[in-house]
């Protein structure tokens, strides 16, 4: 799981909300919050699987950064206690597809000069009981 730091998501998200110049990347954005609300249904899966081809060919970005995690040394993270719930793998997509177009955003607004520079850690989920 790549783990990015807090601050600069909150400051690309607040440049999406508050930029004319960014309306595109909002409506992205929009779209990822819509489909995974919406992926319970198989309609729904279809729709994430063409969103996320979509924003991949749109936004380099989203595999570069995954590229650059992949790249990462892993972290292992133990949760005592806390059962893993299956992820559906459209919803990571999804996920990942946001991550990248926030960095994007950080990236063109010259907040950060490099993707490694967004990433905080990258971890392994291990559950113990």
């Amino acid at each position: 799981m790549i783990h990015f730091y807090v601050d600069m998501i909150y400051k690309a998200e607040k440049y999406i909300h508050d930029s004319h110049e960014l309306l595109d990347i909002k409506q992205d954005i929009d779209k990822i919050d819509f489909a995974m609300r919406n992926i319970q249904t198989l309609e729904g899966i279809r729709y994430a699987n063409e969103l996320d081809r979509e924003l991949r060919r749109k936004y380099p970005t989203i595999n570069l950064m995954l590229n650059i995690a992949n790249c990462l040394p892993k972290t292992l993270e133990n949760r005592k206690g806390i059962s893993k719930t299956e992820s559906i793998p459209e919803s990571d997509a999804l996920w990942q597809d946001r991550c990248g177009i926030i960095c994007h955003v950080l990236l063109k607004k010259n907040v950060v000069s490099s993707l490694e520079q967004c990433i905080c850690k990258v971890t392994e989920e291990s559950i113990h009981g």
